[in-house]
């Protein structure tokens, strides 16, 4: 009965360092590198729960000897059919699979590697993500409006457009994509990226 004692608690002071590493790893990112691109904080429940769930399923499978693959095949199909329901952008979907292979280069390396080169692993995909996220375009902003002014959408008015779109807005308009253009009602929805 001591040695199963034992056992047990060995086991869960490994998979609760090394959850603690995944969770830590995980909230820098969001909190520091996610955070700085993105205001809207729609995505960082589901960032956290995928990042848990695939930790423990894929710390359970190993230790119940099922292989992993069909692990993480199970997880591609359910990612597959959640987000081919709604449209999720290229950041999203990289933040999406950032926590996914967090939680899986920390679940499976319980026991087999030791902890530091864990935390060396887990340090570079934050150090790097963080490093990113601080340069260049990865730091723009969208926002979807009505702008009123269709006359000027032609492309010899582009700089007037976002002349007075900065102005609008307040922000260094960079970029602009027209959705829809009513004629009839002379509006324009738009998309305006900015940093």
């Amino acid at each position: 009965m001591t040695q199963l004692l034992e056992h047990i608690s060995q086991d869960f002071v490994k998979i609760f360092i090394a959850y603690l590493v995944n969770i830590s790893a995980l909230v820098f990112t969001i909190r520091y590198s996610y955070g700085k691109i993105k205001t809207n904080n729609k995505f960082v429940l589901t960032f956290y729960l995928i990042n848990t769930i695939v930790f423990f399923v894929c710390y359970l499978f190993i230790k119940s000897n099922i292989n992993v693959g069909i692990s993480l095949g199970i997880f591609a199909v359910f990612t597959l059919m959640r987000y081919k329901t709604e449209s999720i952008k290229v950041v999203e979907m990289t933040f999406v699979f950032l926590s996914i292979g967090l939680a899986f280069i920390n679940s499976i390396c319980i026991g087999v590697i030791s902890i530091m080169i864990i935390c060396f692993a887990n340090l570079t995909i934050v150090g790097f993500t963080y490093f990113l996220s601080r340069m260049g375009n990865i730091n723009e902003k969208s926002i979807k409006i009505v702008y009123q002014n269709i006359d000027l959408l032609h492309p010899n008015n582009r700089g007037t457009l976002y002349t007075d779109l900065s102005r609008v807005l307040h922000e260094s308009v960079y970029k602009v994509e027209v959705l829809e253009i009513d004629f009839e009602k002379s509006r324009s929805v738009l998309t305006v990226y900015y940093y």
